[in-house]
């Protein structure tokens, strides 16, 4: 009986003096999505994690995708976010959207098409072809946004008219 105490005990001592460890190097570890080649159709909402867009998305006319504060968008070469309805990046000063390139080439752009709407704020886009490219959008505002190393940061036609505050070019 004495030993089977003594060796609970050296069990027990043992995994305490782990808990210090376990706490300081766990990391959490952020959810990701992929999304290849989606039509939206409905009111969509993508939560704050990493979303790997492998082929083209397309938002229908009338439709709103909403990408939450601290989304990380990692976008394949060559892919696209074409917007027929609207885009919505609430992002904020301490928790913005980033929409970069996954892998070592540039993605396309966030096209914005004719009669679509975006809202983008507390964004960075990096790493594309066009960045954002505007196609006579029934309206568009960038806020607080960064738009760098990209081939084209912003290419609008000349009645694309965009909002542009407070951005980085």
């Amino acid at each position: 009986m004495k030993y089977k105490i003594l060796y609970l005990f050296v069990i027990f001592t043992m995994l305490i003096a782990q808990v210090p460890t376990l706490i300081l190097f766990s990391t959490p570890v952020q959810a990701q999505t992929i999304h290849e080649n989606e039509y939206i159709t409905t009111d969509t909402v993508w939560t704050a994690d990493a979303h790997i867009v492998t082929g083209y998305i397309t938002i229908a006319a009338g439709v709103t995708l909403t990408i939450e504060p601290g989304c990380d968008v990692l976008l394949y070469n060559g892919v696209s976010i074409t917007i027929n309805g609207a885009l919505n990046v609430p992002g904020t000063a301490e928790n913005g959207v980033t929409f970069t390139m996954s892998g070592s080439s540039y993605w396309d752009a966030l096209r914005f098409q004719n009669g679509s709407t975006g809202d983008l704020t507390y964004c960075t886009i990096e790493y594309s072809s066009y960045g954002v490219y505007a196609n006579t959008p029934a309206s568009l505002s960038l806020d607080h946004c960064t738009v760098q190393n990209n081939t084209y940061g912003f290419y609008g036609y000349s009645d694309a008219n965009p909002v542009l505050t407070n951005n980085t070019f």
